[in-house]
């Protein structure tokens, strides 16, 4: 009696019992069309109906076929905040990293070394009249009295496709190659910093990746930016965000200093990974070994 996704399905992640594959639609704002991809496996899931209920997939575009396999994408489905709530610096992972595409993407030498969006979003739902809208909070609760939900955040529905799909920073085999994957991840934090005014905030052990090449060598992969912000908006700020992962947080973020934040504090987190590294081990055998 009323439209599927009021009944709490997302028709935009289906299951097509055709070709007993599941099909997740993208859609671009820029080019204002989906596209729709194949998943080939869940990376990471939630069990929380909290906060910004994340979901990782690793998916192939339809069009492809085992004679001619696309390239692995790295679907990112998350409820973003629709304004930075608390905070005067914006967080749009969406239009960071469009920017640093657009700036980036022609630098060779920097290639594979940072998540390239290929599509993003908001997601698109089918509401009255056969039209689309944004996938909101504010467009779900649309028929509830606003003083019920005063306590509610708003949030976006976005969805972002990026490349290359890396491997998790554990599965390093030596020192040697942490090293390698380490120079790779700073060489492009710092080329964002300098080249697009974005400040990443939030190194951790997650957010390094790497990728391996058909000869055995590897490349660094810096990941997520769900907390960069553009370095101008951190002027005004009055008293910086507590932004990062605890382990891995500058003293002056943990600390929540009112001084502003920088590149250094990025560095610093850096310095923290690695000593964590050289205390648990580089990778999983270090790890699980005594």
């Amino acid at each position: 009696m009323c439209e599927s996704q009021r009944l709490g399905y997302d028709p935009t992640i289906r299951y097509n019992g055709e070709t007993s594959q599941w099909e997740i639609d993208v859609w671009d704002d820029e080019s204002r069309e989906t596209r729709t991809y194949i998943c080939e496996y869940v990376v990471a899931d939630t069990s929380s109906l909290f906060g910004q209920h994340r979901r990782c997939f690793v998916a192939r575009a339809k069009e492809s076929s085992d004679e001619q396999p696309a390239q692995k994408v790295l679907i990112k489905d998350a409820w973003a905040y629709a304004a930075a709530t608390g905070s005067k610096a914006a967080r749009d992972e969406l239009s960071n990293l469009r920017a640093i595409r657009d700036k980036l993407g022609a630098d060779d030498a920097l290639a594979g070394t940072y998540s390239h969006l290929e599509a993003g979003g908001v997601v698109q739902q089918m509401h009255t009249k056969q039209k689309t809208a944004d996938d909101t909070t504010e467009s779900i609760f649309a028929d509830i009295d606003a003083s019920v939900l005063e306590e509610v955040p708003d949030r976006i529905h976005r969805r972002v496709a990026t490349t290359p799909v890396g491997e998790q920073l554990k599965s390093v085999r030596s020192v040697d190659e942490l090293i390698v994957v380490v120079g790779d991840v700073m060489a492009a934090h710092t080329a964002i910093v300098r080249r697009c005014g974005i400040l990443h905030r939030d190194l951790s052990t997650n957010n390094i990746m790497f990728c391996r090449d058909d000869d055995g060598m590897v490349r660094g992969l810096l990941i997520d930016f769900d907390n960069a912000v553009l370095q101008s908006d951190l002027h005004d700020e009055q008293r910086p965000d507590q932004i990062g992962t605890f382990p891995y947080m500058s003293i002056g973020n943990l600390e929540q200093s009112s001084v502003k934040r920088t590149a250094l504090d990025d560095w610093e987190s850096l310095i923290y990974i690695l000593c964590w590294l050289g205390t648990i081990g580089i990778n999983r055998d270090d790890q699980t070994n005594p």
